[in-house]
């Protein structure tokens, strides 16, 4: 995959990730809804890991 960045007004492409991602991850481990996701799935009858 290429990445690029911008410097001087032009694109360059590296196979680097030279910067940040600025989204998190979708999984954390210090999850604070877990627990209410896995209860809303029990009740609707859909498997914890769908």
């Amino acid at each position: 995959m290429l990445y690029h960045r911008i410097e001087n007004n032009k694109r360059i492409y590296t196979l680097k990730e030279t910067e940040y991602v600025s989204h998190p991850a979708k999984f954390s481990v210090t999850d604070k809804n877990s627990e209410y996701r896995i209860e809303i799935k029990k009740r609707n009858k859909i498997f914890p890991f769908e």
